[in-house]
This record gives C-alpha cells, structure tokens and sequence, in this order.
C-alpha cells in the first residue's frame, strides 16, 4: 500500500483530497497545526500529527512516504499585508522544508500552486510566497532530480486528489 503525506489535510480541499486518496487505498498522514483546518474534517481511519509541517519534516519520519501533497499554506491575502513575514516563511520555506524532506527521502511533491500572481508577482506578499512555492519546486526538480508537480486547484476543487494522484504517478 502507498502513503500519501498531506499537509493542511484538516481544510476543505485537503480533506477531500484525503477522502480521494482512502477512496484509492492509500494509507494517508495529514499534518496540520489546524491554524486553518478543522477537527470535525478528520477520519478514524487516517493518522494525524497536528502540529508545524515545518517542525515536522525537519526530521525523517518512522514509515517511507511515496508522495507529498502540499496544501499547507497562509491562505489568505489581506493577512499577508499585516504579517509579510510569516506569510514568506510558512509559503516560500515551508515549501522548501517540505521539497528537502522529499528529496533526503525519495518522494514526489504535488504542491497546490495559486493564480494569483498572474496579475502580478509583487502585488502582495501571499501572491509573491506563492509564486517562490513554485520557484522552490521548480529549483528542487532541476537540481536535485525530485519529482515535483504544480496544481493551481482554482478549479479542481472536488476532484483536485484524482487529478494530482494521476500527474504524479502514484494512482492504482
């Protein structure tokens, strides 16, 4: 059985994600502080850490993940004005924390890219740490060989763990 990683598993779309992949027959982790998540979200028969992603992956977990799908992020723009900061390092580093864990362990990434830097990549500090996300991503693949893939779920959001199980290659 393959294992699927999902940070900011406990939100809306990172809790269908996981309904997809238990509906595939993987065994699914979610990592989630619940900053944005939701207890009433989680399954019985899914392992929880409910803690930093960051904090998490810095060290190598007991059981071999096939891939990550990273939803975790400082979702919402208008905060992003108010703490640039955070918003820089849980978007832009966390996604590099996360593309370090995959590369020490051999896994594939999925990260849940935004379209909001289309109009623009300076236009607020959420578009612009998303917009590194990708960046990071894109570095870790060329450089180091992991296996990375970019989903903008603006319009997958039901569907969105079919469709990103399927691009990286970890469907039955």
């Amino acid at each position: 059985m393959k294992t699927a990683l999902v940070t900011g598993g406990c939100g809306f779309i990172g809790s269908n994600l996981v309904d997809s992949l238990k509906e595939m027959e993987y065994k699914v982790v979610v990592i989630d502080d619940l900053s944005a998540g939701k207890k009433e979200y989680c399954r019985n028969d899914v392992e929880y850490i409910f803690e930093d992603f960051k904090k998490v992956l810095l060290k190598d977990l007991d059981f071999k993940i096939d891939a990550i799908f990273h939803l975790a992020a400082e979702a919402r723009i208008q905060p992003s004005f108010d703490d640039p900061l955070y918003t820089c390092a849980n978007n832009s580093m966390g996604t590099a924390v996360v593309c370090e864990y995959a590369r020490r362990n051999r896994c594939k990434v999925i990260y849940s890219g935004s379209s909001s830097f289309y109009g623009g990549v300076y236009l607020n500090p959420y578009a612009f740490s998303k917009w590194q996300g990708e960046e990071v991503c894109k570095m870790y693949s060329e450089v180091y060989g992991v296996k990375t893939g970019v989903v903008a779920l603006v319009l997958l959001v039901l569907h969105a763990s079919a469709v990103m199980a399927s691009f990286i290659g970890i469907s039955t």
